[in-house]
């Protein structure tokens, strides 16, 4: 996944920062509800899996490199 990075699951999105300042690197948005999103994201090597409940479901990112830093890229939803 590259440095170190702090994953966390919020209301709007699932979203990766440097623990050490807090830069942003990347988010994922697909399975958040809005309401409760209080799983913990699943990570291995370079993929993050996040699901929450709600009729809403849950999806595998690959974090990859973009632009100047990283992005998420959806490889599934269900």
């Amino acid at each position: 996944m590259g440095p170190p990075t702090l994953v966390q699951f919020a209301r709007e999105s699932v979203f990766g920062v440097t623990p050490d300042t807090g830069r942003y690197l990347w988010k994922y948005s697909a399975a958040n509800n809005g309401t409760a999103n209080c799983a913990t994201p699943i990570i291995a090597n370079d993929c993050v899996f996040v699901s929450s409940a709600y009729g809403t479901g849950g999806g595998l990112a690959r974090i990859t490199k973009g632009g100047d830093g990283q992005k998420a890229e959806q490889v599934y939803f269900e």
